[in-house]
């Protein structure tokens, strides 16, 4: 995606999620971006680990949402951003999937208004949905060590940290945040809201 660019200033925190310049994984690598609705229709089911189902309990899931809130509006008029968070990149870039990517390397079903979606963390998805219909391989574990050539799997903190970081004047107030270490407790938010793993990956 984008590279971070957003200064401290522009750097916030509403309802817990933040307001900041986010990264994009690399198109090329992974074709169009396709979309959350997409993942769900293999990221769904319970004996696969629900991972479709778990996002929508997080705040990732509601990030564009809360760029409407008025918490937001008073944070962006306060800092001399604007009025419309929604309308303002330096907020957009960690609110939205595929910011500042053409509508052409996006699938026609994509929503930019879902919030931060699998394809935030995970990368375009075009090429791995691909893959994986046109296979017939039924091992779990295969198919996971596969999906790891197609997609960023697992995901590493310096990914989250591009958003979750000390320019936001108020980081202190997420759960996530180590205050001694001053930084953004990957593991423990790993562990606690990020984790979704395909419960049949270990099983032969």
């Amino acid at each position: 995606m984008v590279r971070m660019v957003a200064l401290a200033a522009a750097t916030l925190v509403v309802g817990g999620v933040l307001i900041a310049a986010t990264p994009a994984q690399d198109k090329a690598a992974g074709g169009k971006y396709m979309g959350a609705q997409k993942c769900k229709s293999c990221h769904e089911a319970k004996a696969r680990g629900a991972q479709y189902v778990k996002w929508t309990t997080t705040k990732h899931a509601k990030a564009w949402e809360a760029l409407a809130s008025d918490e937001a509006k008073k944070i962006v008029k306060e800092r001399g951003l604007g009025d419309d968070p929604q309308k303002i990149d330096a907020c957009v870039k960690c609110h939205q999937t595929a910011f500042g990517v053409k509508d052409e390397d996006c699938d026609k079903a994509f929503d930019r208004k879902g919030g931060i979606q699998c394809e935030s963390c995970h990368g375009p998805g075009e090429k791995h949905a691909k893959a994986r219909l046109a296979d017939d391989d039924e091992d779990e574990a295969a198919i996971h060590e596969k999906a790891k050539k197609e997609m960023p799997l697992p995901v590493k903190a310096d990914l989250c940290k591009k958003c979750h970081n000390a320019e936001s004047p108020s980081i202190e107030k997420s759960t996530y945040w180590n205050k001694e270490k001053k930084e953004f407790d990957f593991e423990k938010a790993f562990k606690e809201q990020i984790e979704h793993p395909n419960p049949k990956w270990q099983k032969k």
